[in-house]
């Protein structure tokens, strides 16, 4: 069953839905403003999504791995922008950091 979660940063359990992303609710905060999906994955949801094959142990593996997630991340990169403007990111569970790393090359 989904979970229905208030802000994560302030607590506030109003919200409006922003968009839709990958079958994912965005929502936004009506208190402080953060971003943040709603309804939460299941647990399931979370291990089929991040599997063992996630990262990889492999070295050239992994950069095979990064090689495809760059167009998700550039695609990530073009929604924030549409629905805020530029200015700081907070990326919750960054993994290897390669999001962050683009997103700050990207301004």
């Amino acid at each position: 069953m989904p979970r229905i979660v208030p802000c994560l940063v302030c607590g506030h359990d109003g919200y409006r839905r922003v968009r839709v992303d990958c079958g994912a609710q965005v929502v936004r905060c009506l208190r402080c403003g953060f971003l943040y999906v709603n309804p939460q994955p299941t647990e399931e949801e979370l291990v089929r999504l991040y599997a063992h094959e996630y990262y990889g142990e492999d070295p050239e593996e992994a950069a095979d791995s990064l090689a495809c997630r760059v167009p998700v991340f550039q695609s990530g990169l073009l929604g924030i922008r549409q629905v805020r403007n530029p200015g700081r990111l907070l990326d919750g569970g960054s993994g290897t950091g390669d999001f962050v790393a683009l997103a700050q090359n990207a301004g």
